[in-house]
């Protein structure tokens, strides 16, 4: 999808902003494989991959 980027820092997924909603990081990158949809950040996976929103998160980021 286009404008679609992960943010290198928490890999939350954004699309068309300048910075991350999530932890405040202002580099993404358009290069990151899988995503997850995190809907309970009190889930364990959302603890485990560290989600501090409900939203898109890539697996991978390629830094």
């Amino acid at each position: 999808m286009a404008g679609t980027k992960a943010c290198k820092n928490c890999k939350y997924i954004v699309e068309n902003l300048k910075e991350c909603p999530a932890c405040g990081e202002k580099e993404f990158t358009e290069k990151f494989n899988g995503q997850i949809y995190v809907l309970d950040i009190n889930s364990e996976i959302a603890q485990k991959i560290g989600a501090r929103l409900q939203g898109n998160y890539a697996v991978r980021v390629k830094r």
